[in-house]
């Protein structure tokens, strides 16, 4: 059957270029890895680099500045847990998986983090992970190397919902971390840099001056 008829592609392949553009490796157990020398790995360090020229170029012209990092393919990578699972996701044993630090840390935004923390900017994660994860994820920033934060804020319940969001139910993740960003911002916070993996519920709803994307295909 012609592919012209709208037949999706073949998962198989699809799963085959995901690797190569991963680069991804075996090692001698069997398990799978990412490459930093993949394409992956050379967007992730562009992305990385222009961002922060932009985020230098405002130091000293805000009062305040900030930087916002999404967690999940943005500060750790998924890709080795992924892969090692053939690309099936589940929530709990995701949940294992960062409570025994199975995700490898992506070092350009670490790196990007440690020397923006030394020019005096304020680091604040925004994540879509539950807030039973709390714990887990403060102590895997640390072993990590990234600095401490100035804020963690975790994805709340639709029962749980910190007054300055106004979401009709359960918050989407958009309106979650757009809803974060223009709290810091009433705080009076200059959200200079937003990274994230995600162009919609990382990235849109303003309340940043400029955005980074990470690349992401298993989106």
């Amino acid at each position: 059957m012609s592919r012209s008829l709208g037949q999706p592609l073949n998962l198989a392949v699809a799963r085959q270029n995901v690797r190569k553009y991963y680069g991804d490796t075996v090692d001698e157990a069997g398990r799978h890895r990412a490459s930093p020398d993949s394409a992956w790995g050379r967007h992730v360090r562009a992305s990385i680099a222009e961002g922060k020229r932009y985020l230098a170029s405002r130091l000293g012209k805000v009062d305040t500045p900030v930087l916002v990092l999404d967690v999940d393919d943005t500060s750790f990578q998924e890709y080795d847990w992924q892969a090692n699972r053939e690309f099936a996701f589940d929530q709990r044993a995701f949940h294992e998986a960062v409570r025994r630090q199975e995700l490898p840390v992506i070092e350009p935004t670490r790196d990007l983090a440690v020397w923006a923390k030394q020019q005096g900017v304020e680091i604040y994660f925004l994540t879509g992970r539950e807030v039973s994860l709390r714990n887990a994820t403060l102590k895997v920033f640390k072993d990590s190397g990234f600095p401490g934060p100035d804020g963690v804020y975790f994805k709340p319940s639709k029962d749980d919902l910190p007054p300055y969001l106004d979401c009709a139910g359960e918050c989407t993740m958009k309106e979650f971390k757009s809803g974060t960003r223009a709290h810091l911002e009433a705080l009076g916070k200059d959200i200079v840099l937003n990274v994230g993996d995600h162009l919609v519920s990382d990235l849109e709803g303003g309340h940043a001056e400029r955005t980074a994307l990470l690349p992401n295909p298993m989106y």
